[in-house]
């Protein structure tokens, strides 16, 4: 999740949000946010401790419900 600069009075699917989710500075955190979740998803791949810990808390989680 990341923050989009808007209008404190901003919410999602109003006006002017659509309005500040259009600008170069939403634009760039959009893309620093989607290069990251590749990267970390890249490590996941070539990382087997980092997958394996991953994959424990997920378990760990879902056998908390």
């Amino acid at each position: 999740m990341f923050a989009i600069p808007a209008p404190p009075t901003s919410f999602p699917h109003h006006p002017t949000f659509a309005a500040a989710a259009g600008t170069d500075d939403a634009h760039a955190e959009a893309l620093i946010v989607g290069k990251s979740l590749a990267l970390i998803g890249w490590d996941m791949v070539v990382e087997a401790a980092m997958f394996d810990t991953a994959q424990r808390q997920w378990k760990d989680e879902i056998a908390k419900e």
